[in-house]
């Protein structure tokens, strides 16, 4: 009766179906290893990050530290305001991106007192 079911749910388990093993070059834990780019050390990421790294932490503090790059102005992003739909700015530095202009902010804040 419901062997149509029982199709759809339970597949039969052939060489077919089977899924393909992972690759076994995998250490534990997910994480692999590939070469920097420019030192050739082994750079351990895990493949399911979005940006895979490509040189080693010491290659990268040195790059930086030849561009001047030590401590980057932080950039500066464009929002529209919930409240009254004007355009405000802010750091990308801030834990939470505000919703609200400051000066609607100042009158939500001053609605609360």
């Amino acid at each position: 009766m419901f062997e149509w079911l029982k199709k759809i749910f339970f597949r039969s388990s052939t060489a077919a179906d089977a899924k393909p093993s992972a690759p076994q070059d995998r250490k534990a834990g997910g994480m692999q290893e590939k070469p920097c780019r420019s030192c050739g050390k082994p750079v351990s990421y895990d493949p399911s990050w979005r940006h895979i790294p490509n040189y080693c932490p010491e290659c990268k503090a040195k790059y930086r530290a030849e561009q001047g790059d030590q401590n980057p102005e932080p950039k500066r992003i464009r929002h529209r305001c919930r409240s009254c739909g004007r355009f405000f700015t802010f750091p990308s530095t801030v834990k939470h991106y505000p919703n609200y202009c400051r000066q609607c902010r100042g009158k939500f804040r001053a609605q609360k007192d």
